[in-house]
């Protein structure tokens, strides 16, 4: 029988351990056995420390900032056009890399690969130019809540 492996522990638990055969003889009293450890109850994680309130001290809000929030958002096209930019160069690279090794089933291979990728990069660049929209709604949508939580709470203050 092979000795168990790491993956078979981790698939299928702890593998027994070859237990004495009852016929094998007892060790003798002279030699002294290393002390087995007590099995112990894992170690319990120390509570965690709490988490400082992420409201604005005077605001009593949630601590939404919706101008970071669209900070965040114009960030997201200056990476969607990184991503599109930084794959620019490689369509040239590649046509170079094609042509020096043209008559190479490798050459296809490596136009697939290109193609595969520059797609892959597009979407990318969609994805997050999409989130970054989705972002700058968001905060958007915070503040008409905020606006209109403002004249509500100014219209019951005001006793109408």
């Amino acid at each position: 029988m092979a000795p168990p492996n790491r993956i078979d522990q981790l698939l299928n638990g702890p593998i027994p351990q070859p237990q004495p055969s009852p016929r094998a003889p007892a060790p003798s009293p002279a030699a002294p056995t290393a002390p087995r450890p007590s099995p112990q109850a894992p170690p319990v994680a120390p509570p965690r420390p709490p988490r400082p309130d992420p409201r604005p001290a005077a605001s009593g809000g949630i601590g939404f900032d919706s101008a970071a929030m669209r900070s965040a958002s114009k960030k997201t096209s200056q990476v969607s056009e990184g991503i599109v930019s930084g794959a620019r160069p490689v369509p040239g690279e590649n046509q170079q890399a094609v042509a020096a090794l043209r008559g190479w089933t490798m050459a296809a291979a490596l136009e697939e690969t290109v193609s595969g990728w520059r797609t892959a990069l597009g979407k990318l660049a969609e994805q997050v130019e999409r989130a970054g929209e989705a972002v700058e709604t968001c905060a958007a949508n915070h503040g008409n809540a905020d606006e209109a939580t403002r004249r509500r709470l100014g219209r019951i203050q005001a006793g109408a």
